[in-house]
């Protein structure tokens, strides 16, 4: 409790020493408050934070994002000491992912118990609930976990090509739950994290095992076997070309011919479709190509599937068709 306090005290400290070294000059040679440099510490019932601004809004503002940086440290830091998370690239990662997150919460429930006119400036110092913000991440999190469930329900599942489309959203909210249980055990001490993680372990487990397990269909015109075979390569899931399957993806296209300035051009209109096993198309995307040639037809139509997969092409149809 001693180490915990002094640590507080020192991000309070650190807090304290970036509003002041953030000050305007006018500001810093004025008087500034004694609730600047020596704000309240954060305790049981609530968080504080200190901003500086042009106008009481961003000011407020800045107090606020005050109180998400000191949030997203100490989530950090829980997340880092018991969550299993190592290593500089990974944690820099999840930091980047956090900081990011925290700006977005909505910090409601707060009040401004202070506000002076300094040099100028707006100082405020901004006090919120931390039972209201317990209250509302909860309410976050229930929506999250209810949406899973809705998603992952083996027994509203069952068919392998349900429980794949329902899997490429799921890891979205899972790294969402998952976040959401980390803010609210760093605010709430009564809340437990581990059974929570758990869970989001056991449904990230479910959904690689239905991507193991499921098979699609290649079905592709002869012009388009490249772009197909690429594909193929790309997908976290088995291929056939022919065979049973529980889904597929069709890969066809229109080619115009056309010579200009002496050059043979290949306009192409690309569509892929994904169909489930009943044959119902699923989501289906249309791309335009272009290719040119100096020698055949064929050669600009190869130079257009090039040009595709060599700007990204099989990531934005996968990323497109929510394959990935």
């Amino acid at each position: 409790m001693e180490l915990a306090t002094r640590l507080q005290r020192l991000v309070w400290g650190l807090s304290a020493m970036l509003v002041l070294a953030s000050l305007s000059p006018v500001a810093q040679a004025a008087a500034l408050p004694a609730w600047v440099s020596a704000p309240p510490q954060d305790n049981l019932s609530a968080f504080y934070g200190v901003g500086e601004g042009p106008n009481l809004n961003e000011a407020t503002q800045q107090a606020l994002r005050s109180i998400a940086g000191k949030l997203s440290t100490r989530i950090r830091s829980d997340a880092v000491s018991h969550g299993g998370i190592s290593g500089n690239t990974v944690t820099r990662s999840y930091q980047e992912t956090v900081e990011a997150y925290i700006q977005d919460i909505k910090l409601s429930a707060y009040n401004v118990r202070q506000a002076e006119l300094v040099g100028g400036r707006y100082f405020v110092l901004v006090e919120m609930s931390r039972e209201d913000f317990v209250r509302d991440t909860q309410l976050q999190l229930e929506t999250v976990e209810a949406d899973l469930r809705r998603r992952l329900d083996g027994t509203l599942t069952s068919r392998p090509f349900d429980r794949f489309l329902a899997c490429q959203s799921a890891p979205a909210l899972i790294d969402q739950a998952r976040l959401l249980s980390r803010v609210l055990s760093t605010a709430d001490s009564a809340f437990e994290a581990v059974p929570a993680m758990q869970r989001y372990d056991a449904y990230q487990r479910g959904c690689d095992q239905s991507l193991q397990n499921l098979t699609l269909q290649l079905k592709a015109a002869p012009a388009f076997t490249p772009l197909a075979e690429a594909i193929g390569q790309a997908l976290a899931v088995r291929t056939v070309s022919a065979g049973r399957a529980d889904g597929r993806l069709d890969i066809q296209g229109s080619v115009v011919n056309q010579e200009m300035f002496g050059s043979l051009n290949a306009v192409v209109d690309l569509s892929v479709a994904l169909v489930d096993d009943r044959n119902s198309v699923v989501a289906r995307q249309s791309y335009r190509l272009n290719g040119l040639s100096m020698l055949s037809y064929e050669g600009a139509l190869q130079d257009a599937l090039r040009k595709f997969l060599a700007s990204g092409g099989v990531d934005r149809v996968l990323s497109d068709l929510r394959l990935q």
